[in-house]
């Protein structure tokens, strides 16, 4: 699955095209909603089993679902990571090499 990292976004979502083509059961919230380049639409969730980006697995997490394909010059991403996600990592950009790192750091007592 492609995603896009999107900084400009508070929220993360998977399109309803890929909740289709993955069978995603989805649920209505009501009074949700979203505002993209293709004006407002409505927010539902769904539940994803497994969801790993390299060694970042997230198990039975509820997921946003809306809007059309994400397309950009590369392609159509399935998912958009938005801030809601990223505020949580610390992130390293190597745009030279085309790669993000996540990096979660872990704070706790010095040995």
């Amino acid at each position: 699955m492609r995603i896009l990292l999107e900084t400009g976004s508070d929220i993360s979502y998977l399109t309803r095209t890929a909740a289709r083509r993955f069978h995603l059961p989805v649920r209505s919230e009501h009074n949700r909603g979203m505002l993209g380049a293709d004006g407002y639409d409505s927010l539902v969730t769904t539940c994803i089993k497994e969801f790993k980006i390299g060694t970042l697995v997230l198990k039975n997490d509820t997921a946003n679902v809306g809007g059309k394909d994400i397309s950009d010059a590369k392609g159509v991403a399935s998912f958009q990571l938005g801030v809601d996600v990223l505020s949580q990592f610390t992130t390293a950009w190597d745009f030279a090499h085309g790669i993000v790192r996540l990096l979660h750091l872990l704070i706790g007592p010095l040995p």
